[in-house]
Order: structure tokens, then C-alpha cells, then sequence
């Protein structure tokens, strides 16, 4: 006899978890970046940053060792306000057909031009994802 499988919301809810556990609180981004935490709080208010729902954490996935993944200001900017936090990882992490079959974040850390992974967030927008 084995055990139940667990639920998709289940799943859902432990990876969220898992963001939450991973992501970056303001005060660690400020000093990453060397800045104030009212200024990242501006560029979360400006959208070239995101923060998960209803906390100061933001999504690890937008730093790299040497400061913000290159271009996800841009991208950030046009990503529609009613994705999920799990859609929003979602889209980065799944290879896009648009991008040669790279993930917009390995897109965007080879250094290639922002404009088209925009032009991908955009649609999900048009598309209601």
C-alpha cells in the first residue's frame, strides 16, 4: 500500500513556500546592489523590480552575483499585475520557442536583447495568461 499522491494545490502551495523562503528581503537587495531601501522600494513601486504578494520579499531569480539580471528591468515593466507568483516563475523559467527554446531568464543572462522577451510578457497580457 502506498501513500496518496499529493494534490496539485498542494504542490502549488509548497512551491510558493519555497519562494517565499528563497526570496530576497529589501534591505538584502539594497546591500547587494549598494543602495537605500527606499530606492528599491521605488523600483518596486516603478515595476523594474517585483516583490511577491503582500510582502518586501522579491523573486531571487532577478540578481545575479554582480547586481540584476541584465534587461529585467524592461521585462518587469510590461509583465501583467495579475500573474501569480507561480506564473511569474513560471514564465521565466519555461523555454520559449520566440528565444530558440532558451528560457527568458538564460535569454536574458547571455546578454541578448531584452526587447524580445518583453514582447513574449506582453502577450501574456493580451492573452489573459
Amino acid at each position: 500500500m502506498g501513500f496518496p499522491s499529493r494534490g496539485a494545490s498542494e504542490l502549488a502551495a509548497e512551491h510558493l513556500h519555497e519562494l517565499y523562503a528563497t526570496g530576497w528581503l529589501v534591505e538584502r537587495v539594497a546591500a547587494h546592489l549598494e543602495t537605500t531601501p527606499a530606492r528599491i522600494r521605488r523600483r518596486l513601486m516603478n515595476r523594474t523590480l517585483l516583490q511577491l504578494p503582500d510582502q518586501e520579499v522579491l523573486y531571487a531569480f532577478q540578481f545575479t552575483a554582480r547586481g540584476v539580471v541584465p534587461g529585467w528591468a524592461h521585462v518587469a515593466g510590461v509583465m501583467p499585475l495579475d500573474l501569480t507568483p507561480l506564473e511569474i516563475v513560471g514564465f521565466v523559467t519555461t523555454p520559449q520557442s520566440d528565444l530558440g527554446r532558451a528560457t527568458p531568464l538564460e535569454w536574458l543572462l547571455a546578454g541578448k536583447p531584452s526587447r524580445q522577451v518583453a514582447l513574449i510578457a506582453a502577450q501574456l497580457r493580451d492573452e489573459g495568461h
